[in-house]
């Protein structure tokens, strides 16, 4: 077919004999559509309303998660997730007191404080400044009281107003979104 094809009735799927690969530059559908399996779109997806009758499943690579300087000295940060949705957990960390060869005590490091304690680096930059929700995962991590803090299109930091205890564990769920 060199130009169009114009079908003004149904078309039986059984009676397209070609095992290869239908492949057209633009396919318009005026009414509804449904497809039995899997659809994969490599373009981006543009619709007026989107109905999801079930879950919403996010996939991707996990962003990369940084502890900063107000989580304290040596502490650790993992994420499982991706830039759509995941959790994030801390374990904050606190100074770190040694003793030297005279005997003296020595402290040093610093335990955690108010203020920004984890970056979140996306794996792959939004278009725009995206929208981000984060919760505590349990009243422990909610007295901290936390926020997004320093939104832009490739990353976010999760920050506290109440400083953490220091060498405590901390886990947060986070939604970003354009």
């Amino acid at each position: 077919i060199a130009n169009m094809l114009t079908v003004n009735s149904a078309i039986n799927a059984s009676s397209i004999n070609d095992s290869n690969l239908l492949t057209t530059k633009t396919l318009n559908v005026i009414g509804s559509a449904t497809i039995g399996g899997d659809l994969t779109v490599e373009g981006s997806v543009i619709a007026t309303n989107l109905i999801i009758s079930n879950h919403l499943i996010s996939n991707g690579k996990a962003p990369i998660v940084t502890a900063l300087s107000a989580a304290g000295t040596k502490a650790v940060v993992s994420v499982s997730g991706n830039d759509l949705s995941g959790t994030i957990t801390i374990t904050t960390g606190s100074t770190i007191t040694t003793t030297n060869s005279n005997g003296q005590t020595i402290i040093s490091g610093n335990n955690p404080i108010a203020g920004d304690l984890i970056m979140v680096n996306f794996a792959k930059a939004y278009n725009g400044v995206p929208r981000v929700l984060i919760n505590a995962d349990t009243a422990n991590g909610a007295k901290l009281i936390i926020y997004p803090d320093n939104i832009s299109d490739t990353s976010f930091y999760i920050a506290v107003v109440n400083a953490p205890s220091p060498n405590t564990t901390y886990s947060f769920e986070y939604i970003s979104a354009q």
